[in-house]
């Protein structure tokens, strides 16, 4: 006879793990059970219940919104859904069940999403700092034009066309144009 498979104790850590729970309330007899077997696999995994997040949502196809609100929180470290569809004799099934599995396959992503996010907003601030640093340059540009510096209104306006022509700004054409006074001597 084999033995049952006990899972190994988890590993020691000094950071307190947070987990979420989603659960169906549809078809609780069958939900019921699976909640108490993950709490039951969380406590062997040495995650207090103090830790645990339960959340009831009505039934599979909530599960997603709620398991996705929870990876927005940011406040867990895992998130766990249990639902349970049966099939019956309409579509019903096909319908619940495939939106559910989409919708937590989303969730899922949500950290790599995040992620994205966060890089597309470190990108944006770059380009807006470029954006600022092409104005000053710009007026530095204008500045040195009016008091008839020519040689260093053109190379302020060069410098700022380099950068508005890395951003394709449209931009660039007031800087260009700037550029194009510079050029004309002063009389």
């Amino acid at each position: 006879m084999v033995p049952p498979h006990t899972p190994p104790v988890a590993r020691s850590s000094h950071r307190r793990r947070r987990v979420a729970i989603v659960v169906s309330r549809f078809h609780e007899n069958i939900t019921s059970k699976l909640l108490d077997g993950a709490r039951d696999a969380l406590r062997r995994a040495g995650i207090a219940d103090g830790d645990v997040n339960v959340v009831h949502v009505p039934g599979a196809f909530e599960l997603p919104v709620a398991a996705e609100a929870a990876a927005v929180s940011e406040r867990f470290d895992m998130i766990v859904a249990l639902g349970c569809v049966i099939r019956g004799e309409t579509p019903h099934f096909d319908f619940i069940a495939s939106e559910a599995a989409s919708g937590l396959q989303l969730a899922a992503r949500h950290d790599e999403a995040l992620e994205h996010y966060r890089r597309a907003l470190e990108i944006n601030k770059a380009l807006s700092d470029r954006w600022g640093t092409a104005r000053t340059l710009t007026r530095l540009g204008r500045t040195s034009a009016s008091t008839g510096d020519s040689d260093t209104a053109r190379w302020f306006f060069r410098q700022a066309l380099s950068l508005l022509d890395v951003l394709a700004d449209p931009r660039a054409a007031e800087v260009r144009a700037h550029l194009k006074q510079a050029r004309t001597p002063v009389r």
